[in-house]
């Protein structure tokens, strides 16, 4: 076997796809499994092992300068720092992997899935507000629709029960379309589907369903107290996150599969357009 940057660069990934994924497995509690959570992580895997099938480069110098000063990053105990070091990773491998296809597919999957994460958690973090007034604006305007009271100052819904609710950064429906968004780009990368104009009928469908899921939950909470305790016990946290993954992936296969004979018609159309060869007898 040839000695490529895979032995440099490959136990980086695995350690860093250890640390995100094995707390979240062995958390203990059935509950506290969010499948969000594990969608980056699990998009690098596919990244992971798309690069290790194709990756055949012999390591330079600056190789190994890059996986040095990125594992001892590795051992500062942030997460941020953690996917900050798979995004360095990806950019790295990408802009120095020329003629690889494959390879190019493998880090653009990765990069992405480190990327994610850190979007999300700073776009909550940093413009929380108006990112949780949408979900807010939103369950206001049904309930204004429906009962003929109710509205929102912020995140907070005021509803026609005399309560209110406050939405909070566990609550937006940010975090599942951001995750849809990556697997389903991470899958089809993995399985080289070409991009087109499907994608987005699929993925606004699937961002709609995820964003109505959310909002149905969000909705019923502002209607009685009652429905807020009972999402938030282990029986309706449970119910939700089943229904969130069961949803997610059933839409994800339908919609690859969907596109990828939407890719199968488009090449058949394409070579039968070109002109066969003349054979001479």
């Amino acid at each position: 076997m040839c000695y490529s940057r895979i032995v440099l660069f490959s136990p980086l990934l695995l350690g860093v796809l250890i640390t995100q994924s094995l707390p979240i497995l062995l958390s203990g509690h059935a509950n506290n499994i969010e499948i969000p959570n594990l969608i980056p992580a699990f998009s690098l895997a596919l990244g992971a092992s798309l690069w290790l099938r194709s990756e055949r480069q012999a390591p330079s110098h600056a190789d190994r300068c890059i996986a040095l000063i990125l594992s001892a990053l590795f051992l500062i105990p942030s997460q941020q720092i953690t996917w900050l070091i798979v995004l360095l990773l990806a950019l790295w491998l990408g802009f120095n992997t020329p003629n690889n296809a494959a390879s190019s597919r493998a880090m653009l999957i990765i990069g992405l899935a480190a990327l994610q994460p850190l979007l999300l958690t700073y776009l909550l973090k940093w413009f929380a507000a108006p990112v949780l007034t949408i979900d807010a604006a939103i369950v206001a305007a049904l309930l204004k629709l429906t009962t003929g009271e109710g509205h929102h100052i912020g995140n907070i819904i005021y509803s026609p029960s005399g309560h209110q609710l406050l939405i909070l950064r566990g609550c937006s429906s940010l975090t599942n379309v951001g995750s849809a968004w990556l697997i389903w780009f991470a899958l089809s990368r993995y399985r080289d589907v070409s991009l087109n104009k499907q994608d987005l009928t699929v993925l606004t469908l699937l961002t709609l369903s995820l964003l109505s899921l959310n909002i149905c939950r969000l909705y019923s909470m502002s209607l009685d107290l009652a429905w807020h305790q009972w999402w938030h016990s282990n029986s309706g946290q449970q119910l939700y996150q089943a229904l969130s993954a069961g949803f997610l992936l059933l839409s994800i296969t339908l919609g690859l599969r969907y596109v990828g004979m939407q890719t199968k018609k488009d090449r058949k159309s394409g070579s039968a357009g070109m002109p066969r060869p003349i054979s001479y007898a």
